[in-house]
């Protein structure tokens, strides 16, 4: 069944108090519907939701292989590459990681070139994480948008908590008169001795209350290490009403990994490590899920850096995208 036939149905039932009470989980391969009653209402315009890691190129090249780092020839030839899936996707939120810049350069700048092209018009929100002393490069996490979305406090910096190598910055907006929080995660290795669920539940707790956000107002997408059964990855959806928006479209697992050898920029980086779907937007428990997939998996002929980094073709990031379109329930 289509998606707008389910969402039909499902309006026309909500609306008549005296029609059935239902309570249902249906999955298919074009809709995942949660918990549903008669008084849930939900948003009438859809959201689609990009989040990406743009790649700093930091990672040093394996040996004898040239640096990477700071090349910005090869990283406009990888800009080019994601301007064309923008296009594509024009997604209402983009929330990114990696995002970069060299010091008081316009020119050497993602959000400068992306702007220029397929996100024009976007506004940006852009919260450092760290300047890189060799290349002067600033590394940023960042969210673009478009109408409907505005900002919550423009004249307020976005925030940043940072635990060892994981970070977490925080972004407020307002969405149909109100507010929402979006969160960048970008954890790339884990470590058994380190919970970062533990460490950052409370601080984006805190944030929700100081902001007057509504626990279904809520999005966190990015890079997560833990595997989805991990225990306290699972404690903190649950605390914070939250759930995988990947759920009930990947009967592949295959098709859904964002890491993986098959991209031949991660193969060159970590070599034949086991596929994994570490790239993930997590949403409400309550929205309503039409379609959830990766995406920048298409690869590329870096002209000639064909033979300066040791292969023919890849793709432009070092893991793939992921892509959801949600309807948020009504507040």
């Amino acid at each position: 069944m289509r998606f707008n036939e389910w969402l039909s149905r499902v309006i026309s039932a909500v609306k008549n108090p005296t029609s059935w009470f239902f309570l249902v989980i249906v999955t298919t391969s074009c809709t995942t519907l949660p918990l549903f009653s008669p008084s849930v209402r939900y948003e009438s315009k859809p959201i689609v939701i990009q989040t990406l890691p743009f790649f700093s190129q930091k990672k040093v090249a394996p040996a004898p292989m040239p640096s990477w780092r700071g090349d910005w020839a090869f990283r406009r030839w990888r800009l080019e590459e994601m301007n064309a899936a923008f296009f594509e996707v024009k997604p209402d939120l983009l929330i990114a990681q990696e995002v970069m810049q060299r010091a008081e350069s316009l020119y050497d700048a993602d959000q400068a070139i992306l702007s220029a092209s397929s996100l024009s018009g976007y506004i940006w929100q852009v919260a450092p994480i760290e300047k890189d002393p060799i290349t002067q490069e600033e590394e940023s996490a960042a969210l673009a948008f478009s109408y409907p979305f505005q900002p919550l406090q423009p004249e307020k910096a976005p925030l940043v908590w940072k635990w060892g190598e994981t970070y977490v910055a925080a972004f407020s907006l307002e969405f149909q008169q109100e507010p929402i929080a979006v969160f960048s995660w970008f954890q790339e290795q884990a470590t058994w001795v380190q919970n970062p669920y533990a460490h950052f539940l409370p601080l984006i707790q805190d944030f929700l209350r100081n902001n007057h956000i509504h626990s279904a107002r809520i999005l966190i997408a990015g890079v997560f290490a833990q595997a989805a059964h991990d225990a306290a990855y699972q404690d903190f959806l649950l605390a914070l009403q939250l759930h995988d928006s990947a759920e009930g479209f990947c009967e592949e697992e295959s098709q859904c990994y964002t890491h993986t050898p098959a991209n031949k920029l991660y193969a060159t980086v970590f070599g034949d490590l086991v596929p994994q779907r570490g790239v993930r937007i997590l949403i409400p428990t309550t929205a309503l899920v039409s379609s959830s997939k990766r995406n920048f998996t298409q690869s590329g002929a870096p002209r000639s850096y064909n033979q300066r980094y040791g292969f023919l073709e890849t793709c432009s990031t070092l893991y793939t995208g992921w892509v959801t379109e949600i309807h948020l329930p009504s507040l």
